[in-house]
């Protein structure tokens, strides 16, 4: 009889080793067909550059709200309302899109000058003083990023994912703090592949005129928890002997870190054998390939 044949049997008892095997090989005849497996990492694909794309399209939306209610009140008061005139509504309209417009007047500055406008055309458009206009530019910078990802869905190598740009204060946000937030931000991509982000000051280049580069590894990218079974082995002559089959819910580590984790304590505990952790997520069977494994001597 075959492992995958094999049932409970009545006056037995169970390790852990088998009881956890026999609840895992549970699924084995649920395994997905290539086809279900292609339209499943197609529909991923799809609903993480639907994120993406989303998240561009709420920063637009919100800008482009900002500037329309700042541009409609500007040309209905082309030439302010004398004050006697001046009704409640007014007064409260144009109270509101003063405030839009302060929050609004350093990404203004910024992304005027990048656009190749001088300091004074600057202060004119804008009917702010020079001194203001020369602070906001040493004070807030203008940064344009591309999120890559490495071998993903948009492709072999290295294939731009995402792209985006942010007018930022200089003291509270630089390059290195803005293209973690890029990363975390951006969903299951940079979990699932290499990823990196390309910081350009201004306006984006050529890679190589790149102000800052920040590559990450799928394993340092955060994680949602995780149930997790794996397998301890050690290596006697030519073959692997299970040792232990343990589980553990809500791990928060990436596969590949969390199975050079495992295999340290193991070692640890025997530091004259050779050792191999095997990594799954819970309820899949250990036919399936792991997701990570560590081994004795390797890094």
């Amino acid at each position: 009889m075959s492992d995958d044949e094999q049932s409970y049997e009545r006056g037995r008892s169970y390790s852990s080793v088998e009881i956890t095997r026999m609840i895992k090989r549970g699924d084995h005849r649920a395994r997905p067909t290539p086809a279900t497996q292609k339209f499943a990492e197609q529909l991923l694909a799809n609903v993480a550059q639907f994120e993406a794309e989303r998240r561009q399209e709420i920063r637009a939306a919100a800008k482009a709200e900002a500037e329309l209610l700042a541009g409609e009140v500007a040309a209905d008061y082309e030439q302010p309302p004398v004050e006697a005139e001046l009704t409640l509504a007014e007064a409260g309209r144009i109270r509101r899109a003063a405030k839009v417009a302060e929050a609004a007047l350093p990404r203004l500055v910024v992304e005027a000058d990048a656009d190749g406008m001088t300091a004074p055309q600057i202060t004119e458009a804008l009917a702010v003083t020079p001194s203001y206009t020369y602070r906001i530019l040493r004070e807030w910078v203008k940064y344009e990023w591309r999120l890559d990802l490495y071998d993903s869905e948009a492709g072999a190598g290295w294939q731009s994912w995402e792209a985006g740009e942010d007018v930022v204060e200089r003291k509270k946000v630089n390059e290195v703090a803005l293209a973690e937030r890029v990363l975390a931000e951006a969903g299951r991509g940079p979990r699932e592949h290499r990823a990196r982000v390309l910081v350009w000051e201004r306006t984006a280049g050529e890679d190589e005129q790149a102000l800052y580069t920040h590559e990450q590894a799928p394993e340092s990218a955060p994680v949602e928890p995780w149930d997790a079974f794996w397998t301890v082995e050690r290596r006697e002559g030519d073959d692997w002997t299970e040792q232990a089959a343990p589980s553990r819910q809500n791990v928060t580590q990436h596969p590949a870190a969390y199975a050079r984790f495992l295999l340290a304590g193991e070692q640890q505990a025997r530091p004259e054998a050779t050792l191999r952790v095997r990594v799954w997520r819970f309820g899949t069977s250990d036919e399936q390939p792991p997701l990570a494994e560590a081994t004795t001597g390797q890094s």
